[in-house]
């Protein structure tokens, strides 16, 4: 994504090399205060992702279209897969 770097104490981030859609990233954020211009940024690298498997891979928009971006106080999670929901709520479970 186009956040701003300065933001971000650390993230995590993995991908299929197969070129197919299926994305993760869990971010810690300096301040909890960026969080909405940090999830915006992920919403806008969902957006042009879609853009770009249309254009490609039109059976991958499917994925994009159930992609979530969530948090909880520092952390937010970038989820693009089959489940989403389901590591959407793995992510959440990590703070109970």
């Amino acid at each position: 994504s186009d956040a701003d770097y300065t933001m971000i104490h650390s993230y995590l981030y993995a991908y299929s090399m197969e070129g197919t859609a299926e994305e993760i990233a869990v971010i810690k954020l300096n301040d909890k205060n960026d969080a909405a211009a940090v999830m915006d940024s992920l919403h806008k690298h969902i957006e042009d992702r879609k853009g770009t498997f249309q254009e490609y891979a039109p059976e991958q928009v499917a994925l994009m279209e159930k992609a979530v971006v969530t948090r909880n106080g520092r952390y937010i999670a970038l989820i693009i897969c089959s489940k989403s929901g389901l590591a959407q709520k793995a992510f959440q479970s990590c703070f109970e």
